[in-house]
């Protein structure tokens, strides 16, 4: 494949045109990110901060699991944030991490100011954060389930 047979080159090249990634380069940063440079986790992640795509469950999942080795992006509440601010739909791993691990999201910690930041943002409301309201409506504040 001559000079796109050089991973680091091919990731940034597909990065930069905006181009939806294919879940085998996804899957292969995963598996090998030396082969693609340094920072090239946090590279993959902050393609899909864009406000446009989907984050892949398994890129979210690897982050949960591994946050140091994606830079600014392994900040837990940065980004979580990031995909508050994109009004789309929020990965339902990373709200189910929220709340069992809220010391480790700063202010989205906080139930209530997650729920109702969420339904200001007019985003589509995970389905494990519905039930944990309807389950725990106290820990959201009053009115939580109106």
């Amino acid at each position: 494949y001559g000079e796109w047979g050089d991973k680091k080159k091919l990731l940034g090249t597909l990065i930069d045109s905006k181009a939806p990634l294919p879940g085998v380069l996804i899957a292969d940063v995963l598996a090998n990110p030396s082969q693609y440079g340094t920072g090239a986790k946090e590279k993959l992640l902050g393609a899909f901060i864009d406000c446009k795509t989907p984050l892949p469950e398994d890129l979210i999942a690897d982050v949960l699991a591994k946050p140091l080795e994606y830079g600014e992006w392994g900040d837990k509440e940065k980004l979580l944030g990031a995909f508050i601010d994109c009004k789309t739909p929020l990965p339902e791993d990373l709200i189910a991490d929220v709340l069992a691990k809220p010391l480790e999201y700063g202010e989205w910690g906080d139930k209530k100011k997650l729920l109702g930041t969420l339904i200001d943002s007019k985003a589509p409301l995970p389905g494990v954060l519905i039930a944990d309201v309807l389950a725990n409506p106290s820990q959201y504040g009053t009115g939580a389930k109106e």
